[in-house]
């Protein structure tokens, strides 16, 4: 059997098929390639590790208390996300989609919380690009989730945060152990 060198696969139009040796044989990627099932390079998730409390109508950015999710069955594609004082900064360019679920505590009334994605293209201004809003009752817990489709275009200038907030006081909740409030990020394609 011989060796066939594959440099530069092109989609074809009309879903048209690509085939690559017979039945039987193997195929193998060289170094540097991702093979993954989805072709997804970059797949991350992290947490809040410690209860982030509130007090009166305020906003407040999640700087602290963050690591990547370290449980045993957790795994992570590709090189992964950085972050420096809740500032998340992506490893390549591309369009992602990042996720943010968070449960909340609220402490006096009704209270109406939430928790936002806000977006930097320039590393210094940044714009809440999805906002996700819930309302719970003294001693009772909420949660909600936000969606947002980022557009990295630079890595050193395009970058994320996130936001809690409190109507009245509360706490946002995290746990060392398991992911209560978490963060996801997943690359779904290039620019």
């Amino acid at each position: 059997m011989g060796t066939v060198k594959v440099t530069n696969i092109e989609p074809i139009a009309d879903n048209g098929t690509v085939t690559l040796g017979s039945s039987g044989d193997t195929i193998t990627t060289g170094s540097g390639v991702t093979a993954n099932s989805f072709g997804l390079a970059e797949v991350d998730m992290w947490r809040l590790t410690a209860n982030l409390t509130t007090t009166g109508d305020s906003t407040t950015d999640i700087t602290s208390n963050l690591e990547r999710v370290d449980d045993a069955s957790f795994g992570y594609i590709g090189t992964g996300m950085t972050e420096s004082s809740g500032v998340f900064t992506f490893p390549s360019t591309g369009i992602y989609q990042v996720m943010v679920t968070a449960s909340f505590y609220g402490g006096l009334d009704t209270t109406l919380s939430g928790v936002s994605i806000l977006v930097t293209t320039d590393n210094s201004t940044y714009d809440v690009t999805g906002n996700a809003l819930d309302s719970e009752h003294n001693g009772y817990y909420g949660n909600t989730v936000n969606f947002a489709i980022v557009d990295v275009t630079d890595t050193s200038n395009v970058k994320v945060k996130f936001r809690a907030r409190h109507s009245n006081s509360g706490a946002l909740q995290g746990n060392t152990d398991q992911t209560i409030t978490g963060f996801m990020f997943v690359r779904l394609g290039d620019t």
